[in-house]
């Protein structure tokens, strides 16, 4: 994932700079729109980057999970970034219409053709079926930032060849609402994870633990991130078992949560009210 975010977060500063000169030498709102959604994306794409780095690294033992909720605040920001971007984008369009300010379409067209091949490419490079939530939201905005892209070609070009300056501020909306609606999801995605939701089939789960073990209760689920699932299971035992059926028991629900997913799982066994044996992996 590393050599993609790399790619990619040069790519999207790559992409910010040429725009942004298209922008200030074409005067386009639709083009100020789409250099304000590179350059918020240049910055969350980078730290991704960082946040992927740093979540393998070894962390400091107040940091139980190390660094993997950095991901989510990643995506957090990514998304908080992009909304931020979108209400500047609509505040540069709105006063540009009202001021009347002028539009030179060509070296926007020209700059814009330039960028357009490189974020296609960019789009391509990622791998659009990653579990990873950081890398999905960089999938997600770079084909939504695909689209808004030609769309400003698009509307440059209609401006080349007619004086209609309400369709720029037109396009500069659309880029906008583009923003906005991109991000939503991304935003909830994360904020589930931050706020430890359980994953939806819960009840499925539980039901899958007392079928290896009626004594399963307690059971706790949430994720850290994207690739680590995190659970803490309790389990009634009428006593007389030894610390070798114990461990079968423990094996066979690991299993159970295996299967869905879960890769970090504490059992705890429990016998009349306390604790008689602990497994943990």
């Amino acid at each position: 994932m590393n050599s993609r975010l790399v790619y990619a977060s040069a790519a999207y500063w790559f992409i910010f700079a040429i725009l942004l000169a298209g922008a200030i030498m074409s005067g386009s709102s639709s083009m100020i729109s789409e250099s304000m959604h590179q350059l918020f994306d240049a910055v969350s794409v980078t730290f991704a980057f960082v946040s992927s780095v740093m979540a393998v690294r070894p962390a400091p033992e107040q940091l139980s999970y190390g660094y993997h909720r950095l991901e989510n605040v990643s995506v957090i920001m990514n998304a908080a970034a992009l909304i931020g971007g979108a209400v500047f984008s609509f505040y540069i369009a709105t006063a540009r219409f009202i001021a009347g300010s002028p539009v030179e379409p060509g070296s926007g067209l020209f700059t814009s053709v330039i960028a357009l091949p490189v974020l296609m490419l960019t789009t391509l490079f990622l791998d659009r079926h990653t579990h990873d939530i950081a890398e999905r939201s960089v999938v997600i905005h770079a084909i939504a930032d695909t689209a808004t892209l030609a769309v400003v070609i698009v509307t440059l070009t209609i401006l080349h060849f007619y004086d209609i300056v309400m369709i720029d501020t037109i396009s500069a909306y659309l880029i906008t609402v583009v923003f906005i609606v991109t991000s939503i999801p991304i935003m909830k995605e994360g904020m589930r994870i931050l706020l430890d939701i359980a994953p939806e089939n819960i009840g499925e789960i539980e039901d899958a633990l007392k079928a290896e073990s009626s004594g399963v209760h307690h059971v706790h689920i949430w994720t850290m991130c994207s690739h680590m699932k995190i659970a803490t299971i309790h389990v009634l035992e009428s006593g007389g078992k030894s610390l070798s059926e114990l461990e079968v028991e423990r094996a066979a629900l690991e299993k159970v949560m295996a299967s869905y997913g879960i890769n970090h799982t504490t059992i705890q066994f429990e016998s009349d009210g306390k604790t008689s044996a602990n497994a943990a992996k």
